[in-house]
């Protein structure tokens, strides 16, 4: 109605808005293929009990424990010395096993729910991702925010190819990081699947994880 009476429209909704409004069909994915060996990373900054679930189940599943943020290092003004452990921490586990998941605390104290702590926190995050870009070829994000910061400040990404959904809800973008967009004679581009916070069951990363798979040859 008010299009057809010429007025401008701002409007706050779900994602989905977007696809239906332009009158497109969801794409199904049954997997994301990965140049190189197939090293994944998987970076959560959501604090929801649907994430901790998640995660708790995707380290039962593959026995790799989360490496977690460090808040009280964080805002005693560490950040750089935390963003480079964990991130060395996390290179190790990417060459050997090929799996490497960072995680913000699970347990958030009163005093840290301040919205700067949060901000100093998310930097901390997009910092080990910043180092960590050169040395993974897939990435899953779980959070909205998170998603958003980790792939632009992240990733350094300015623009991205959403190729479809591995499940309901959850995207897969294929990024091409600006930093490093040029390596011989191709551009580098990284499978990025956003998993929203509430978005899933418990076994949502478990499954997603499992859809990562190396397509071998080079990691451009």
């Amino acid at each position: 109605m008010a299009e057809k009476e010429g007025a401008r429209v701002v409007v706050r909704s779900a994602s989905t808005f977007a696809s239906i409004r332009c009158g497109l069909k969801p794409l199904a994915l049954d997997a994301a293929g990965m140049p190189g060996s197939g090293r994944l990373l998987v970076v959560c900054g959501s604090h929801t009990e649907a994430s901790s679930r998640q995660l708790e189940q995707l380290e039962r599943h593959t026995g790799e424990k989360p490496i977690v943020l460090p808040t009280k290092r964080l805002l005693a003004g560490e950040q750089a010395a935390v963003a480079e452990e964990i991130a060395a921490r996390a290179v190790t586990r990417l060459n050997d096993g090929k799996l490497a998941i960072i995680a913000t605390e699970r347990v958030r104290l009163a005093e840290h729910g301040d919205l700067s702590v949060g901000a100093l926190v998310m930097k901390a995050l997009t910092s080990v991702v910043r180092l960590l870009a050169p040395h993974c070829d897939g990435v899953i994000s779980k959070g909205g925010i998170t998603s958003a910061d980790v792939a632009t400040s992240g990733l350094g990404a300015d623009s991205a190819f959403v190729a479809g959904q591995l499940e309901p809800g959850i995207s897969l973008w294929r990024l091409r990081p600006k930093p490093q967009r040029r390596i011989g004679s191709g551009e580098r581009e990284i499978p990025y699947c956003v998993v929203p916070g509430n978005v899933g069951d418990d076994g949502t990363l478990v499954r997603l994880t499992q859809k990562y798979k190396s397509t071998g040859g080079a990691s451009q």
